[in-house]
């Protein structure tokens, strides 16, 4: 399914799948043990996080206990307005979002928020020079 063939429902689905993934993810927990804690398979796990199964209320409560978050997490960012230092809104929140729902984007952002803003810099200036010469994604 397509993110951009969804209707607002859809989007809605897919947008709390990706945060129930990106949280799974960044506590280091298997399809598999989120699955079991919610008496699921890792099938049913794996169709709730790519918003193919809805969730429902109650799942969402079980969720938000068992993923140590507010509910309200699960639907940050849905209706965003522009950030003070993106005024234009011109950020990217579907690959941020599909970035940091993965073991290495969380690995990345974690070693950048451990060094100096110096250090950071030189690397966002060295990211945005490799990006500007059109380097093929994969």
């Amino acid at each position: 399914m397509m993110k951009g063939d969804l209707n607002d429902e859809g989007r809605i689905d897919y947008a709390v799948g990706q945060k129930i993934r990106q949280r799974r993810v960044a506590l280091g927990m298997a399809q598999q043990v989120l699955g079991q804690s919610l008496g699921l398979t890792f099938q049913q796990v794996q169709k709730m996080e790519s918003g193919k199964n809805r969730v429902g209320a109650g799942r969402l409560w079980q969720l938000a206990g068992i993923l140590d978050v507010p509910i309200s997490y699960f639907y940050g960012g849905l209706a965003r307005q522009p950030a003070p230092d993106d005024p234009q809104g011109k950020t990217n929140h579907a690959a941020v979002d599909h970035f940091l729902g993965r073991r290495e984007g969380q690995k990345m952002a974690g070693a950048l928020y451990d060094m100096s803003p110096s250090i950071r810099t030189a690397i966002m200036r060295l990211i945005t020079a490799i990006d500007e010469q059109g380097t093929p994604r994969p």
